[in-house]
């Protein structure tokens, strides 16, 4: 990047962007532990790009879409679901790894169950091609370039497609409903797995489907502060058993981070 470019990223980090550093991803591109952050299932993309179910499988297999394996699935990280998004909108070709960034018109991304008024997706070449020198009005020129129907200033956020949790249901493209306040049963989060290959383990046996029954949050509180125990008790080889209790542990982590997010975030704000 030129040193004009470098300063007007510098200055989206500072005004628009929350948490990321979008200086470091631009030249760096994403890292896999911010580009696996959001992922999504097939079917999932299926609806999102509105495709079959089939053609995504096969997108996945010719290497058109980068899936990962994720509790014995397939899974879509978010930002190549934008990516090919953007392609096929924009008809360009992007290389792989490209950090999508989106542009945001909206309330507060953090809050709960709030969506985007209005997003547009672009990479940091199409905001390099809008903003060329360090005193040009970001959020008055991406407005009225993206978002002409809305008033001038009315921009919010740039940011990482990878970097705003569960990003396209937040955008309207599939329900949304937050994680931290989830009340689907776990034996509904978790239907992918065969749970008839837990009934071999004695010591869950009377107790799975209680847990199963129960809100993802509460169980995997229960699970922290029992299972683990059991678990060394018994001296338990590595099983599909011990996998989904891993995912549970997996699951209670992800829940207690946002939940700390957004509590800092409502303090920081009064």
């Amino acid at each position: 990047m030129t040193k004009s470019q470098e300063e007007i990223i510098e200055r989206i980090d500072s005004e628009f962007s929350k948490d990321c550093n979008i200086s470091l991803l631009v030249p760096n591109k994403l890292t896999p532990q911010i580009e696996l952050q959001d992922l999504y299932t097939l079917d999932e993309v299926a609806k999102i790009l509105g495709k079959s179910l089939v053609t995504i499988r096969q997108y996945v297999r010719e290497g058109k879409l980068k899936g990962v394996k994720k509790w014995r699935n397939w899974m879509i990280p978010s930002n190549e679901i934008a990516r090919f998004l953007y392609e096929s909108q924009i008809g360009v070709k992007l290389e792989k790894g490209t950090p999508i960034l989106v542009a945001i018109v909206c309330m507060d991304i953090y809050e709960n169950d709030i969506k985007f008024d209005a997003s547009h997706l672009l990479t940091h070449h199409d905001i390099f091609n809008l903003i060329t020198t360090e005193e040009d009005d970001i959020r008055e020129i991406i407005t009225k370039t993206f978002f002409p129907k809305l008033p001038t200033h009315s921009l919010d956020w740039i940011e990482p497609v990878s970097n705003i949790p569960h990003f396209f249901r937040r955008a309207g493209y599939l329900p949304y409903q937050d994680e931290t306040n989830e009340i689907t049963p776990l034996s509904i989060v978790f239907d992918q797995v065969k749970l008839e290959n837990l009934k071999n383990m004695p010591f869950i046996k009377g107790d799975i489907d209680r847990y199963l029954n129960q809100p993802p949050k509460e169980a995997t509180e229960n699970i922290l502060t029992y299972f683990s125990q059991e678990m060394e008790q018994e001296k338990l080889t590595p099983n599909i058993t011990l996998k989904l209790y891993k995912a549970l542990l997996e699951l209670a982590k992800e829940n207690k981070e946002l939940s700390k997010k957004i509590n800092e975030r409502k303090d920081a704000n009064g």
